[in-house]
């Protein structure tokens, strides 16, 4: 039977493939996108879990270097399918991938800790980042660990004696515990500088003339900048300081930090009053031969020499004439 079209009605059309096309051709550069970033990925976990493996055998510094290296190696972007833009991305950009980076951050304390024991000479570190856990450096004596290019959170220096350089770097928060650390060649900048039971001093001296009595000695060139200071019967001795202010953290007993020959930038900000008792900047926070924006500072008691522990007046006095002191050999026995 024939059928007529009637006059007046559009021509029939075939339904158009360009979506078909479109969809087909993006999907298959997701896919390749999508593979190029699980190759990527395989090769870093096989990476990953080799290290780990060397570290539990054969600690080394090339191979505890190799493993923070793993948090700067870097993969194409992971893209997403209801994101165009980040396929188009994976094929042009690379970067780190971030639970490597928290995983190998969350594991190096324990082999920077061994290592350190077990070498002689110094321990240089590059590129180091934070995990979730803090990095903790416990129960080192007499070493000298030397951080760059680092990005860490929380570090918790703590029951050692060491020296610790730092550069290129920022910190949020540095805790030192039951320790005597010597900071050298350091320009840092952390959020909070908590010292407690501690004895904190420079190990890179340089001559500078003192204000008024004309007198030379050696203090530290390098800067220690933290906006917020918290100190408990703790001592700081030949620093150069930037810090906003100095608190008291909840803990028992007046003694908060004592600082002994130290330079100031600026002054910082001190409560003067603690639990509505007046007087707690005199007591608690104690100012002995410092300079505070060029010009002395003092407002420690007669009582602050003779009230210092005999131990730490040794280490002053070894520190005043041998400022240098390349290794901690000397006053070893004075811990």
């Amino acid at each position: 039977m024939l059928r007529f079209r009637q006059s007046g009605r559009p021509p029939l059309r075939k339904p158009s493939n360009f979506a078909l096309w479109v969809i087909t051709v993006y999907s298959a550069l997701f896919s390749l996108a999508f593979q190029r970033h699980e190759n990527g990925l395989n090769r870093l976990y096989l990476s990953f879990s080799s290290y780990v493996s060397l570290l539990g055998n054969d600690l080394s510094l090339s191979t505890v270097q190799g493993f923070v290296n793993l948090q700067s190696y870097e993969i194409p972007v992971e893209p997403s399918f209801i994101n165009p833009f980040s396929v188009f991305r994976s094929f042009l950009d690379k970067e780190p991938y971030p639970p490597v980076v928290s995983e190998v951050g969350d594991l190096v304390s324990n082999p920077i800790n061994r290592l350190l024991q077990s070498s002689k000479e110094k321990i240089s570190i590059r590129g180091l980042k934070s995990g979730r856990r803090p990095l903790k450096i416990n129960g080192v004596f007499y070493k000298t660990l030397h951080l760059e290019d680092f990005e860490l959170g929380h570090v918790v220096l703590e029951k050692g004696s060491f020296a610790i350089e730092l550069s290129s770097g920022s910190i949020e928060q540095l805790h030192i515990n039951d320790s005597r650390v010597a900071l050298q060649q350091t320009d840092l900048e952390v959020d909070r500088l908590h010292i407690a039971n501690s004895f904190l001093h420079s190990n890179a001296p340089q001559t500078v003339t003192i204000p008024l009595s004309g007198a030379k000695r050696e203090v530290n060139d390098s800067t220690l900048m933290a906006r917020e200071i918290y100190g408990h019967n703790s001592y700081a001795y030949d620093l150069r300081l930037k810090a906003d202010r100095i608190s008291k953290p909840s803990v028992s007993g007046w003694n908060s930090v004592s600082f002994y020959r130290c330079t100031f930038e600026k002054k910082p900000s001190i409560p003067k009053t603690l639990f509505g008792k007046p007087g707690w900047e005199s007591r608690s926070v104690s100012f002995k031969a410092c300079v505070i924006e060029d010009e002395p500072y003092d407002n420690a008691s007669e009582h602050f020499l003779p009230m210092m522990p005999d131990s730490l007046k040794v280490i002053i006095d070894l520190l005043e004439r041998t400022p240098t002191l390349g290794n901690f050999q000397e006053i070893n026995k004075y811990q």
